[in-house]
């Protein structure tokens, strides 16, 4: 059923992608290739939307499954940052914290890749000014074993927005 939902909301995503692929293609002026561009961030931000929601059904129907490739986690953390930093107002840095060096990790990348988006995002959205920092670091360093595969990792998000009132976490 969540696949039928999946493909009966992609699929006009799809179209509609295509179509202003075609139209930026033609002879358009300056404000009309802004627009278009818009238009398409504007889907790309709806079909991730659609995916999150499906991913949220899968789990809640015990069918989410992980996919685990050997990852690199501080690669994964500048990628985010990369990608949400130019989302964010003007007097608000987003930035990586990391050790020097962390381990590659069997991990479903994607997955983490979500959480942290969404946190970024949600960060970014309530700085005014100041910083956001997405944080990486070993829990345990000492007990740190990449010849067992065992490899304690935190991620956090920081930044320097209001917060939320108490009544409202």
């Amino acid at each position: 059923m969540i696949g039928m939902i999946g493909y009966a909301v992609r699929n006009p995503l799809h179209g509609a992608a295509g179509l202003l692929e075609l139209l930026a293609g033609t002879d358009l002026d300056q404000d009309q290739e802004r627009m278009v561009r818009q238009a398409l961030a504007s889907l790309g931000d709806l079909g991730s939307t659609v995916d999150q929601l499906l991913d949220l059904a899968r789990v809640e129907a015990g069918q989410l499954e992980l996919r685990l490739v050997d990852s690199s986690m501080l690669d994964l953390v500048d990628y985010v940052v990369e990608r949400t930093g130019g989302m964010a107002r003007p007097g608000v840095e987003v930035a990586a914290v990391c050790p020097p060096y962390v381990p590659a990790v069997n991990a479903d990348s994607y997955r983490i890749a979500q959480v942290l988006d969404i946190l970024v995002n949600n960060a970014t959205e309530a700085a005014i000014e100041g910083s956001v920092q997405v944080r990486l670091e070993l829990t345990d360093p000492e007990s740190t074993s990449p010849q067992d595969n065992l490899i304690g990792l935190r991620f956090s998000v920081v930044d320097t927005g209001p917060g939320l009132p108490l009544e409202e976490v």
